[in-house]
């Protein structure tokens, strides 16, 4: 296994979410108490952030179907109640 590291101070939180795009690019979504959604770019190992989901999510999931990236379900630490919602992000309008 090869061992990435972005030279960003970026913290990436627990119980966080990631998938692949079709560019090669890793989406990192929410975790922990957060909303945040980072981009992460192997060839440069750069993390760029990008616009927050509307949700605090957990222990989620997430897949990229083109240019959309579905966050489904987790657990909402601030409420402390499972979610049933999926939110979707726009890869090209960053939102």
């Amino acid at each position: 296994m090869l061992r990435i590291e972005s030279t960003d101070q970026i913290e990436f939180h627990y119980f966080s979410s990631a998938c692949t795009l079709e560019s090669g690019e890793c989406l990192i979504t929410g975790g922990g108490l957060f909303n945040d959604v980072f981009l992460f770019n192997p060839r440069d190992c750069k993390v760029e952030a990008k616009a927050p989901m509307n949700l605090i999510k957990k222990e989620h999931a997430s897949v990229c179907i083109g240019n959309k990236v579905y966050a489904l379900g987790g657990y909402d630490g601030q409420k402390s109640k499972f979610l049933n919602e999926c939110e979707v992000y726009d890869v090209l309008e960053d939102t």
